[in-house]
């Protein structure tokens, strides 16, 4: 078993979409619930390194963050947030709201937060993007500028 779920782990980690299969397989409830555990966790690595399997990842582990063995819906729960995908956002919220265990309410916690940072890195990395292409526009303007005004200086026939 052991062997499997870090094969599982490998599986999620390659970002090759042929991995989506037999990681999907092993979430079905004829595993191990350690084996699903692991599954669902390689599936939200891949689905957040794959966008082409995103929608049918978060579908499953949304289904088994909702209704699987403690263990399962963990990471399942945990997954949600790595894959950051934010349909998952409101079943999140309503775990963290209403579910009776602690734990789970926490995971899902945890990761509606994930959620709400991978947003706002990406958010954060383009305004980032944004202000350096400005500043280079700006610089190579005030440069043109500068040039200019030592031109001027620097011509004797306007210096006169």
């Amino acid at each position: 078993d052991t062997v499997r779920m870090r094969t599982l782990d490998g599986l999620g980690a390659t970002r090759d979409p042929a991995a989506f299969a037999p990681l999907l397989a092993h979430t079905a409830d004829s595993w191990l619930p350690r084996t699903r555990s692991a599954a669902a966790l390689g599936l939200g690595q891949l689905a957040h390194d794959v966008e082409a399997i995103r929608p049918e990842a978060v579908d499953q582990l949304i289904d088994l963050a909702l209704d699987a063995p403690f263990r399962v819906r963990l990471s399942a729960i945990s997954a949600l947030g790595q894959a950051r995908d934010d349909r998952a956002a409101s079943k999140l919220r309503q775990i963290h709201q209403s579910d009776p265990d602690g734990r789970i309410a926490r995971t899902a916690y945890e990761a509606l937060k994930r959620l709400g940072q991978g947003r706002g890195g990406e958010d954060a990395l383009k305004s980032l993007r944004t202000d350096v292409e400005k500043l280079t526009t700006d610089n190579h303007a005030l440069r043109e500028r500068l040039d200019k005004i030592e031109g001027r200086l620097t011509d004797p026939a306007t210096n006169g």
